[in-house]
């Protein structure tokens, strides 16, 4: 009997042992995940691409980008998930995000890829991109959060033109709606990123410039991102003209996600 009682107090002893490590082990795990539980190793979206003009209907024909997760990469300090996408005519491209609670995080060549994807055409190269960082795409608890502010000293473009000013980078909550994929609704949250600047041009010194990119990406917490939206917009840049920049929308078409 002694026997049995001391083989049921080890094995007791090494059950606690045994759960103990697996609860102190999971924390970490759900701070990695987040409460998004759709970034594993080996899950893909497929979405249709196109142009949209500024009521927001669909102009052209439509392309194809394919994301998939391709796995872990360890980004000033954060563990992330290393993201591939694939677009029909394009060159790929990999992004790196990782998430905390509530919110998700992108890191800044995202913004950087957005800003160059939208200004490919114009005859100059600006001065707007972020450095090295991670960048708040999303955050269920804050209806508005600030990225950054940069200063933009006056800058030369081209021989002769300069510009000035600031560059900001910040986040807002926006509404929620029912995006249907595959025959499935799903309620989804909006969350907007804006790139804007204000500054001068030094052609027209005295008159105050403004020029904004809005991305909109509608999320579900267990499938990923169902909609993304980059607005059109323009940029006047003295005696070069009025510049518009198409925008376009990515519709998630089908998925595999697994927990």
């Amino acid at each position: 009997m002694r026997t049995f009682k001391l083989l049921t107090l080890a094995f007791l002893s090494l059950s606690f042992v045994i759960l103990n490590s697996c609860s102190s082990d999971n924390p970490t795990d759900n701070n990695q995940q987040g409460n998004f539980t759709f970034l594993n190793v080996g899950n893909w979206w497929i979405y249709d691409r196109y142009i949209i003009d500024s009521l927001g209907n669909q102009t052209g024909n439509s392309t194809t980008d394919s994301t998939f997760i391709t796995g872990n990469e360890t980004i000033l300090s954060k563990t992330a998930f290393k993201m591939k996408t694939v677009t029909t005519g394009s060159e790929d491209v990999e992004n790196y995000c990782y998430t905390e609670g509530e919110k998700f995080f992108m890191y800044s060549d995202f913004v950087n890829q957005v800003i160059t994807t939208m200004l490919k055409n114009l005859p100059v190269q600006l001065p707007f991109s972020l450095d090295s960082m991670w960048v708040t795409i999303a955050d269920y608890n804050s209806n508005t959060w600030l990225v950054k502010i940069d200063t933009i000293p006056t800058t030369e473009i081209v021989p002769g033109i300069s510009i000035n000013g600031t560059f900001t980078v910040s986040g807002e909550k926006g509404v929620t709606k029912n995006i249907d994929v595959n025959s499935k609704t799903f309620n989804a949250q909006e969350f907007k990123l804006i790139f804007k600047f204000e500054g001068y041009v030094s052609l027209a010194p005295t008159i105050k410039q403004t020029f904004t990119i809005t991305v909109h990406s509608w999320f579900d917490k267990k499938v990923g991102i169902l909609l993304q939206t980059y607005d059109e917009s323009k940029f006047n840049l003295a005696s070069f003209g009025s510049y518009k920049f198409e925008g376009f929308e990515r519709k998630l078409l089908r998925y595999n996600v697994t927990e």
